[in-house]
């Protein structure tokens, strides 16, 4: 939108309206596809990504751990997971692990270096990552 000299009032409410509606649109449309897909054995589960606490690669197949306790091995592999998810909720800790900030409940310097999930597993962190870690929590 736009606006000529001298502003008139009523356009300029009529603008402002005119970008909320539209940002209040676009915040709709982030909220149904934050969910991501993942391909299961039988057809697509869609799961929003705050639900994945971890996830552990294996090849060519990944095993994504939710914060239920439920374990889905998918299809892909790291670097494909690691694209569908943000990084700035998840970080790749190690060449086959990936955790969620979120539920990072401790990093420990003990037989290496390692990040303590809220679900008490342990997760390795590579010596390449850790000051990547370190700087990104602070």
């Amino acid at each position: 939108d736009f606006l000529v000299k001298p502003i008139d009032i009523d356009d300029l409410e009529g603008a402002i309206n005119r970008v909320r509606k539209i940002k209040n649109s676009n915040q709709a449309q982030n909220s149904i596809s934050s969910r991501i897909q993942i391909p299961v054995s039988g057809g697509i589960k869609f799961i929003e990504p705050n639900r994945i606490s971890r996830i552990e690669g294996d090849g060519n197949y990944t095993t994504v751990y939710l914060l239920e306790g439920e374990k889905i091995i998918v299809t892909k592999n790291m670097k494909q997971m690691e694209s569908l998810l943000s990084s700035k909720e998840f970080f790749r800790s190690h060449n086959s692990h990936m955790v969620n900030l979120d539920y990072i409940k401790e990093f420990s310097r003990i037989d290496g270096s390692s990040i303590i999930m809220s679900d008490g597993t342990d997760v390795p962190l590579s010596r390449r990552k850790k000051d990547e870690f370190i700087a990104l929590i602070g």
